[in-house]
């Protein structure tokens, strides 16, 4: 399923929309939303899309969400519900923090690999986690379900950006030899 709005005003229609339906068989969903004047979604359209995923009770394979801003608690119930997600895009969003990267970590000593069949991840937009944490995430996953793919573009160019991406570049770049294939841009 594939969701396009761009609304001229603040009216926030895919909350709306999705508190409608219900997709069991869905395996895919892509919604694009923002304003037209700029700006990203409002949080509740993100946490709309996880009441429909958690309604429809599917077996959701892929996600792609952009222009939003989201709460840690929403992605972190996302990725709880979501076991069959192998690709996940959030693009151009705000809110991404450190604990939701620390949840995907692999621990040895827990039981639950969150999303353990996620091959491809994007995340874009205004990164504020620490990238050690990120790299420590694809590290601990690679032992166990690597990452295929890792996209991250931070959308603000600074001193910050740029040596956060040269560490995910040294740090990562011996996993890129053994198959990753990682993408970062700044701008």
């Amino acid at each position: 399923m594939s969701i396009q709005i761009w609304p001229f005003v603040n009216t926030r229609p895919v909350p709306q929309l999705l508190n409608h339906l219900s997709a069991p068989a869905l395996s895919k969903l892509t919604i694009e939303t923002g304003l037209r004047t700029g700006g990203r979604d409002e949080e509740t359209t993100f946490a709309s899309i996880v009441h429909f995923i958690e309604r429809s009770q599917s077996r959701l394979s892929s996600l792609h969400f952009s222009k939003g801003r989201l709460s840690s608690d929403d992605i972190l119930r996302f990725l709880h519900l979501t076991h069959t997600l192998e690709n996940l895009c959030l693009a151009d969003c705000e809110g991404i923090q450190n604990e939701v990267l620390d949840a995907l970590i692999f621990k040895h000593d827990s039981r639950e690999i969150l999303v353990p069949r996620l091959e491809k991840l994007h995340l874009s937009g205004s990164l504020v986690f620490d990238e050690k944490v990120f790299t420590n995430m694809v590290k601990s996953r690679w032992q166990t379900t690597p990452l295929g793919s890792l996209n991250l573009g931070w959308y603000t160019e600074g001193v910050r950006e740029s040596s956060a991406r040269e560490y995910v570049i040294t740090e990562l770049m011996p996993y890129c030899a053994s198959g990753l294939n990682l993408v970062t841009s700044i701008g």
